[in-house]
């Protein structure tokens, strides 16, 4: 064989070789999204309504606002958006969200009357909350397609004062959270070891209400939150101010005593003296658990109980 045909035997080689590689990449599966992509792509546009309503607020930065679940369709979901709106706000620091505890019947109210409810209903939202305007949460779905609407209704007058509509594609984890049937009774029961006034069972317990999960002392086929609270004097390096670590640990499980979730957070605050370092203390772990710790854990990991 000469040397040209030595050469061309070599670029013919590398020719097939080319084409199988193109061949292999062309028909390789495009990966799907993950878990935390999809997660992601909600909390996007989440992003995008509290935008919307740090827009619609610009003028009355500080007022306090209600947002309520208009209907029981699609109730993991809503309440995904609900608590991601009110972390956002609480992040940004623009209005304030009441506490959806504070609520009492009132959303059950909405949502068994399709978001009609007494002129009486409404005011009570205003007395309690302090609030003159809400933000009703309606979702619906059309083949591949969800679509959030949210409106903002003057408390006084119930009059529309704006409308906003956010369309998103639906995905797996979205899925998960749309299905969960609201009328299937969840029951925990809450036990915090360390909490001596019972400040952090109660901050644990209210944040399991507004997610549809109810305390309860005892019974049967019951989830758990088991949680432990430390509070450690540390030695001053300033000699104007005390000096307490705190350590939360907490673990939430299914009845089959499978954990769902599980953190440890801890931390060194400072005051005056001791016993206001400790109230401090319980203070920094009560924000965490209302805010975006511990309820951002229970939000994430809706889907899976």
């Amino acid at each position: 064989m000469n040397n040209k045909t030595i050469f061309y035997a070599i670029v013919l080689s590398m020719l097939v070789t080319l084409t199988i590689g193109c061949a292999s990449t062309n028909n390789t599966p495009t990966p799907t999204p993950s878990q935390a992509d999809e997660r992601n792509q909600l909390d996007q546009v989440i992003r995008r309504a509290s935008d919307y309503l740090n827009d619609f607020l610009r003028d009355e930065r500080g007022a306090t606002i209600v947002i309520i679940a208009a209907h029981p369709n699609f109730w993991g979901l809503s309440n995904y958006i609900i608590n991601g709106l009110s972390r956002n706000a609480v992040n940004d620091r623009t209005f304030r969200v009441a506490d959806r505890t504070q609520l009492g019947d009132v959303e059950i109210l909405f949502q068994q009357n399709s978001g009609r409810v007494s002129d009486e209903t409404l005011l009570s939202l205003t007395r309690v909350t302090g609030a003159s305007v809400y933000f009703a949460i309606d979702i619906t779905r059309t083949r591949n397609e969800y679509t959030f609407n949210l409106r903002a209704v003057d408390i006084e007058t119930q009059v529309l004062a704006g409308h906003e509509i956010f369309v998103f594609e639906s995905t797996q984890f979205i899925d998960d959270l749309s299905y969960r049937d609201p009328n299937a009774p969840i029951y925990a029961i809450v036990s915090v070891r360390g909490d001596q006034d019972g400040r952090i069972e109660k901050a644990f317990t209210e944040v399991l209400n507004s997610n549809g999960i109810r305390s309860i002392q005892s019974g049967t086929d019951l989830y758990s939150l088991n949680a432990s609270l430390e509070l450690q004097d540390v030695d001053s390096d300033d000699p104007r101010f005390a000096y307490v670590r705190y350590i939360l640990n907490y673990s939430f499980r299914l009845p089959s005593n499978a954990e769902v979730f599980s953190k440890t957070i801890s931390d060194r605050v400072q005051h005056r003296n001791t016993p206001e370092a400790r109230n401090r203390a319980i203070q920094m772990v009560e924000h965490f658990i209302r805010s975006d710790g511990f309820s951002t854990d229970l939000t994430n990991n809706i889907s899976r109980l």
